[in-house]
């Protein structure tokens, strides 16, 4: 996937045309499935008025920026609420179900951030690196394309954080095979490449926490 790491060339970069037919489809498909499921008023959607306080604070400006709904083609936003492993819909006001975040994945996620304290910050919310979707777009340099999509959601996390005054960090370092276990991710077409984490005490401690109740739609 590294163009540095491989014979990389252009031949398997989309042109125009074909970037337009493959975003389109995506975020079409993406949208409609939110869509299906609103009507439907099913459990398995989250609307973003229902996200923790914290996690609504940082992540708002991601469906109202055209640059940052196009960044979602190459970076995933996944978060952890009340035992729940949700991931943001790109240009809709919600979330949908990843799957369950249990007690288990919550130690082997503890465990791959083994230089951070834990106990005083929670992660809560991760950039997932979509190599394999990524690729279709620029061939061998997803990695690069997606790294840079996941540095521009961050910077925006970062910025939303300062403005509501909210203090939050991110882990430089864990054990990627850990973490993208926990996840879901496979670390070769879905890689997690940053985790931002979100104080204990506030109203993200039982997000991150595998108890709690899930939501009812």
């Amino acid at each position: 996937m590294n163009s540095v790491l491989t014979h990389a060339s252009a031949k398997r970069i989309a042109v125009r045309e074909e970037v337009e037919t493959i975003t389109d489809f995506y975020f079409t498909t993406a949208g409609s499935g939110f869509d299906q499921l609103t009507s439907q008023e099913s459990r398995w959607l989250l609307p973003q008025r229902e996200y923790p306080p914290a996690v609504q604070a940082l992540l708002r400006p991601l469906n109202e920026n055209p640059a940052l709904i196009a960044a979602l083609f190459s970076t995933e936003v996944l978060f952890t609420d009340r035992g729940k492993l949700w991931r943001v819909v790109p240009n809709r006001p919600g979330s949908v179900l990843e799957g369950d975040f249990t007690d288990a994945d919550a130690e082997k996620l503890d465990a791959g951030l083994f230089q951070t304290d834990t106990e005083t910050f929670r992660p809560v919310i991760f950039l997932v690196n979509h190599l394999g979707r990524s690729s279709y777009l620029t061939g061998d340099r997803s990695f690069r394309n997606s790294t840079l999509a996941s540095g521009m959601l961050l910077g925006v996390a970062w910025e939303q954080a300062r403005a509501a005054q909210l203090p939050i960090a991110t882990a430089n370092t864990f054990i990627d095979a850990s973490v993208n276990e926990a996840l879901r991710c496979d670390g070769v077409e879905r890689a997690v490449m940053a985790v931002i984490l979100l104080p204990a005490s506030s109203d993200s401690d039982d997000s991150s926490r595998a108890g709690g109740e899930p939501h009812d739609h």
